[in-house]
């Protein structure tokens, strides 16, 4: 999938701030994975070419 960095990115963000207790964040954080993921859902295929690595 050539947007996985972004969920790993957000993933990752997100341990940071559970762990330094910022639930608000750690929520919004949440909110912005499903958001991705649905405009990735809606902009269909992504070719080879036009993804970053």
């Amino acid at each position: 999938m050539p947007h996985e960095w972004m969920f790993r990115t957000l993933e990752n963000l997100q341990s940071y701030a559970r762990l330094h207790g910022m639930e608000k964040l750690v929520e919004h954080l949440d909110q912005g994975r499903l958001l991705a993921e649905l405009e990735i859902a809606n902009q269909g295929p992504v070719p080879p070419r036009e993804h970053l690595h």
